[in-house]
């Protein structure tokens, strides 16, 4: 059994139903458009580094730390914002499930801007002469 999985099973349905909205959220409305919203591999390592340590204080300054140094820095800012913001912003177990949460919801959204985008691009070409 991994970590997030026993992580769910203590936290109260109302903790887990929040915490799925608020990646929902987040990535329905990036700061700086869908192409804000960092890759899998980005996000994975934040829930890695935050399974890692048993403090949300550190969790939350590693996701600061990746904001500065990335590409994708106002979407990260906004995700550590948003943590600490929460109710249930002190119990590690709740971070590493929102943060499992998010990694789920950016790349659903990623790859729905992606399939947007290809077929913006294909609109009103019908690949006929006329």
């Amino acid at each position: 059994m991994t970590d997030t999985v026993r992580a769910v099973g203590k936290l109260a349905p109302d903790v887990r139903e929040e915490a799925v909205r608020l990646a929902l959220d987040l990535c329905a409305s990036p700061p700086e458009g869908p192409g804000s919203i960092p890759d899998r591999s980005q996000l994975n390592t934040l829930l890695r580094a935050a399974l890692g340590t048993p403090s949300t204080t550190e969790a939350v300054l590693f996701i600061r730390y990746q904001a500065a140094r990335s590409n994708k820095s106002a979407f990260l800012a906004k995700i550590a914002d948003e943590v600490e913001r929460q109710r249930w912003a002190g119990d590690i177990d709740a971070v590493c499930f929102f943060l499992g949460s998010l990694v789920r919801a950016g790349h659903v959204a990623r790859k729905a801007a992606e399939a947007e985008k290809r077929a913006g691009g294909n609109r009103g070409q019908s690949g006929r002469r006329g």
